[in-house]
């Protein structure tokens, strides 16, 4: 019996050790307040709340995800204008948030949002369906506001959706 408690006595007196040793983690405010910008901004698409951009974008905004072909403006407004192209697009939108991760000043999020596709969507018509997309946008905050966007949907994904389905073995899409 005393043979069993001094083997494990060496190995909890290492693993009091190296808890000993350990510095507790805080996390630091500015990540957490840049985790609360990128959760609010999911909020103001979902809502479609253009006003509120006002309020949360630096005045020389840069959105790297602005396709030229739909959204004709540049900085704040070019943002404000792909936020009303989606709105318009898709009704009853909710974004999911899967996961978060923070790096300094940078935020990436992973999310799905869902809705009912109603109006014309990167020059595709409508299908008054739901329709999901699932993407990642990473967010550069400076002095509390987005100063940089980058955006990326899944493609694929968003395909089901948007391609009516193939008939097998022929390589052509089915009229729907």
């Amino acid at each position: 019996m005393k043979q069993r408690y001094f083997f494990l006595s060496p190995v909890f007196l290492f693993l009091f050790f190296i808890s000993a040793c350990q510095t507790p983690q805080t996390e630091d405010p500015s990540i957490k307040q840049n985790k609360i910008i990128a959760v609010k901004m999911m909020q103001v698409f979902d809502k479609g709340d253009i006003a509120a951009l006002d309020t949360m974008l630096t005045d020389d905004v840069v959105d790297h995800q602005l396709d030229t072909m739909y959204i004709k403006k540049t900085g704040k407004e070019g943002v404000k204008e792909m936020f009303q192209y989606f709105d318009k697009a898709v009704n009853g939108k909710h974004t999911t948030i899967h996961s978060m991760a923070v790096s300094g000043d940078t935020v990436m999020v992973f999310s799905t949002t869902v809705g009912t596709w109603v109006d014309s969507l990167m020059g595709m018509p409508p299908t008054n369906k739901e329709i999901k997309f699932p993407g990642v946008d990473i967010i550069r905050v400076a002095n509390g506001k987005i100063a940089e966007h980058w955006g990326f949907l899944d493609m694929a994904a968003m395909a089901q959706f948007t391609m009516p389905p193939m008939e097998q073995g022929k390589g052509k899409m089915k009229k729907k």
